[in-house]
């Protein structure tokens, strides 16, 4: 009974019904007060909607009930990871080692501390950590996935496609592995290679709109502009409100000479997310040359307003980032931006309080 009521429980949170949810997890859990599985249930929960104390002290029952329970010490650490919290994450998933001793559990856990260290840019330490893991356990295929995204960012190149391919004699299905092997062969200019490995990805699963993405570079390397653009389309289709998708529809647009259509996908990639600097990049170039083109003073003037307005959500989007502003600065100096008042920018909160950004909101874009 309290095992049907749990998953009761799992379908009405599956339904956002969360009222109802908890009602019927915590109805398992007085009927069988320890029951892990619950307890878990209940802890993600209550941290997938920002209740920390509650999320803690669920997964504190579990861990009181199984001391051994390392399921709870990955999720309270995935949900620390999600946060930007990393150095409380790692700490969460150390405290494994003093009690799990199968090889495979540790090797997961070595893997999740490297990729914490990743994310922070600790790419010496996230690679002890990932080549660790797979010391502990050989047939750990994400160990492998990672040491490839590792050694891609690094820009070796060659190495990044060894480890993708390590990846695939482990997990012939890794569709990650597949993709990135065709970005990474992109990026060495191997064309036919790329076009071959997101082939396989739609094979395996058709609804991998990366691959598609990936299809249409391969497209526009070849000029082949219209193939180019039917591809991102197919993307679109799949995932409909994703910003980079809508960044490479605009760049598919501009390839075709239909520029409005470009600035509209623009436009909607920046709705969408308005911290995707290479999209406010992508649309201030485009402002730029139409600017550099028209005669009309009247428009200059319009697009003037719109590429400084571009440069000032790509400024701020570096900003929020970790990368570099200069290149905004400079084009917004050109434009005759003063140093005062581009400090002054940089004082905001964030780019979101940009009046581009929030006139966006209430827009609608035709991408057809």
């Amino acid at each position: 009974n309290c095992r049907s009521m749990r998953m009761v429980g799992k379908c009405y949170l599956d339904l956002d019904e969360g009222g109802k949810g908890v009602a019927k997890i915590c109805e398992a859990l007085r009927i069988e007060p320890c029951f892990v599985a619950a307890w878990h249930l209940l802890g993600e929960y209550h941290l997938d909607h920002n209740n920390i104390l509650g999320g803690i002290q669920s997964f504190a029952r579990a861990r009181s009930i199984n001391p051994r329970d390392w399921g709870a010490y990955f999720l309270m650490a995935e949900f620390f990871m999600r946060r930007g919290d990393y150095d409380i994450a790692i700490a969460e998933i150390k405290k494994l080692f003093f009690f799990e001793d199968d090889k495979e559990i540790r090797a997961e856990a070595l893997n999740l501390i490297g990729y914490a260290h990743y994310l922070q840019g600790n790419l010496d330490d996230a690679g002890y950590y990932f080549n660790t893991a797979i010391v502990f356990n050989p047939s750990y295929a994400l160990g492998y996935f990672n040491l490839g995204e590792l050694e891609r960012s690094r820009g070796r190149l060659e190495k990044a496609v060894h480890f993708y391919q390590e990846t695939l004699k482990r997990d012939p299905h890794h569709i990650p592995s597949i993709t990135q092997t065709g970005f990474t062969f992109l990026d060495l200019k191997k064309m036919d290679e790329a076009e071959e490995m997101f082939q396989i990805a739609i094979e395996l699963d058709p609804e991998e709109s990366s691959a598609y993405l990936g299809l249409s570079e391969c497209s526009r390397s070849k000029r082949r502009y219209q193939e180019q653009l039917a591809y991102v389309k197919m993307a679109q289709k799949i995932v409909p409100d994703n910003s980079q998708i809508l960044n490479y529809m605009g760049i598919a647009y501009q390839c075709n000479q239909n520029f409005d259509r470009a600035e509209q996908a623009y436009l909607a990639s920046l709705k969408a997310d308005p911290h995707n600097r290479k999209t406010a990049n992508n649309l201030a170039y485009l402002y730029e040359k139409k600017y550099n083109r028209i005669k009309s003073e009247k428009e200059k003037k319009k697009l003037k307003s719109k590429a400084i307005a571009a440069w000032e959500v790509r400024l701020l989007a570096c900003r929020s980032g970790g990368t570099s502003i200069r290149g905004a600065q400079n084009h917004l100096r050109n434009f005759g931006i003063s140093n005062g008042e581009i400090d002054n920018l940089l004082r905001l909160g964030d780019v979101t309080e940009l009046p581009m950004i929030q006139k966006l909101q209430d827009m609608t874009f035709d991408l057809d």
